[in-house]
This record gives structure tokens, sequence and C-alpha cells, in this order.
């Protein structure tokens, strides 16, 4: 993996309620570089497909898919993570949008 494609700062955040309330609040698990990659795209008519977000990081062994991922005001919940190649050197998180954090 290049470093140079790792050029998004994200957080991995772990949610969790709050005792006494539905009030999700969100630890930050890790801060690393990842390599953004968007699925979706148009189709003839320009009607916007929304799709997965997938980011490369570095391999890690404390993410799970119960974590999401955070980045300028935007947060993604994980679906999936594989290790594209079996070496340990990387992951993919397979993810989708959930929320804006402004709201």
């Amino acid at each position: 993996m290049r470093a140079g494609s790792l050029n998004h700062r994200i957080a991995i955040t772990n949610p969790s309620e709050t005792s006494g309330d539905a009030q999700v609040t969100y630890t930050v698990v890790a801060r690393c570089w990842a390599e953004r990659r968007d699925l979706g795209g148009t189709d003839d008519s320009g009607v916007v497909a929304e799709g997965a977000t997938t980011w490369r990081i570095r391999y890690r062994q404390d993410i799970s898919v119960r974590m999401c991922v955070e980045e300028d005001g935007r947060r993604w919940e994980i679906d999936a993570i594989s290790d594209p190649t079996g070496a340990l050197r990387m992951i993919d998180l397979v993810t989708h949008e959930i929320k804006s954090l402004e709201t």
C-alpha cells in the first residue's frame, strides 16, 4: 500500500447507549489515514445512485462491524471488513453513510 493514497484522516468510533435513555454516544477508538473509494454513480437520465464507500486502512485487529467511520462531519456505519490480500497489511471497511454529525 502506498502511503500517498492514504489521504483522508478518519476516526473509527464505537457507538454506545447512555444508561437510562436512548441517547447514542460515539467514542473514538482510533484515528488513522485512509484511502476512500466511493461506489455508485449516475445513469443515463442523470439520477445519482447512492452506494457504498470503502475505506482502505493499514491492518488493525481492533475494528468490528459494530463501529463507524467519521470524517468531516459525516458518519458511515461499517457493514463489512475484509483483508483483500490476506497478508495482514491492509483492511477494507465497506460502509454506508448513516447521518450528518451536524444534525
